[in-house]
């Protein structure tokens, strides 16, 4: 279930949990707790918390994982001429 999240930024840019939730409706609030941890530990995402009350979150992709966007980009191509 990564793969939803980095298309998900990639076609967002730097995304709150809310919203990222709202757009990958398909992946659990456990998982998406869960999945982002990883991306980060993976080098793949990037989290800022900002110290605010109420806590505010966001995610962005991370330069390596940006080299996956032309990959998303090509699979939507061929998509359409499906």
């Amino acid at each position: 279930m990564k793969l939803p999240i980095i298309n998900t930024l990639r076609k967002n840019g730097n995304i709150r949990f809310g919203k990222l939730h709202l757009l990958t409706e398909v992946i659990s609030r456990k998982l998406l707790t869960q999945q982002p941890r990883e991306l980060e530990a993976d080098g793949l995402l990037v989290r800022t918390e900002y110290n605010e009350v109420p806590r505010r979150v966001e995610y962005a992709l991370s330069p390596s994982s940006e080299k996956l966007c032309p990959v998303f980009h090509a699979i939507e191509e061929w998509n359409t001429f499906s």
